[in-house]
Formats: structure tokens, sequence, C-alpha cells
């Protein structure tokens, strides 16, 4: 299988149900896999992951520092940075597909969401610096620390 092998998907519960066997036209596959109700379609295999990873992604939201150290001793972290502009990690224990829990220090604060566990380091910075947990804690202290 590769990303284009075309996969029936369920737009109902944004699920994976099956592959299109050799030789199947979509018109069989459908039928064939009809016991699932009629929100099925035929996508690329990366569309239809994709569009189920989708539903596990979030927002970045504020957590405790107790709850970042936990996150942090549980398991062994994944993706493990720690730079002048803050410190990230992934928890190597995935959610759906390459979807996982993602810690963020940027100075005394923390944060997690959930997205790729290949996002880079100054990418989840970033999305944390940008999102409105952030914003929203800077503004409830009277600005940034």
């Amino acid at each position: 299988m590769d990303a284009r092998t075309p996969t029936i998907f369920c737009l109902r519960t944004h699920r994976l149900i099956d592959v299109m066997r050799r030789g199947e036209t979509a018109a069989t596959a459908l039928g064939r896999l009809a016991e699932y109700g009629p929100d099925l379609v035929v996508l690329p295999l990366e569309d239809a992951q994709s569009r189920y990873e989708s539903r596990f992604k979030s927002e970045p939201v504020a957590i405790t520092e107790a709850a970042w150290h936990d996150a942090l001793n549980v398991l062994p972290p994944y993706g493990w940075r720690n730079t002048a502009a803050g410190e990230s990690f992934k928890s190597i224990e995935r959610t759906a597909g390459s979807v996982t829990a993602i810690y963020v220090r940027i100075c005394n604060r923390h944060y997690s969401f959930s997205d790729d566990i290949h996002t880079p380091h100054d990418a989840c910075l970033r999305r944390v610096a940008q999102s409105r947990a952030y914003r929203g804690d800077a503004d409830s202290r009277g600005g940034d620390r």
C-alpha cells in the first residue's frame, strides 16, 4: 500500500473502513461495504488518514507545572528540546496514527495540545505563542512575564 491506495472512508464516523481490493471498482467496494451506511466515500489512503487524525488534534491549553512534570516522567519523552525560546516534548504514546500529546514550556508557563508527533520544536513554540491560551494568560496577568 502507498499514499494513493484507494481507501473506503466513512464521512460520518471519520474512520477508515477498508481498502479497495485489486480489480475492484469504487461502486463494487461501496456495495460490498454497504452495511456501514450511506456515508462512505473512496479517498486516497493519505487523505483518509489525514481526515481521521484531524479529529484528534487540538488547540493549546494551559496546564499546571505539576501536569507538565507528570507527562514528562510517565514515559520517555519523544523529541525533547530545550532552547532559549522554550522547551517542548511529545508523548511517545500516540493517540491516533501520528497524533500525540505535545507539551510546551515558555518561561514559567506550561501548555499542552495534540498534533503530529513530527511537529518541529520551533513550530510547537510558535503554535503556543500564537494561541488564545497563551494570549489569555498574558492578558489576565497584565502582560507576559
